[in-house]
């Protein structure tokens, strides 16, 4: 996933919610999995599958869940900031 600060539609000093998307495919699955989305800075909420999975103020930002299955999982992340957001950045690992 990339950053939203490379988002040309996106101002500079955003503030605000984003939700990002990913498909993954995994090739067994079985029990809780974790979800580590590595450096957030601020809010983050998790669906997987439609399945919302939770929220996060602060780090680290990792939910187990058992909503994973084999084969295609939709993942959506919903990433908030601070409202002065002159100096905090965020992103996500895929």
């Amino acid at each position: 996933m990339t950053l939203w600060e490379t988002w040309a539609e996106i101002p500079v000093k955003f503030a605000g919610l984003l939700d990002y998307s990913k498909t993954v495919t995994l090739p067994k699955c079985e029990g809780d999995l974790v979800l580590d989305l590595g450096e957030v800075n601020h809010f983050a909420e998790v669906w997987v599958n439609g399945t919302y999975v939770g929220a996060k103020l602060w780090p680290p930002h990792r939910f187990e869940t058992n909503v994973f299955r084999t084969g295609t999982n939709e993942i959506r992340i919903r990433v908030g900031n601070l409202v002065n957001n002159t100096t905090t950045r965020h992103h996500l690992q895929d």
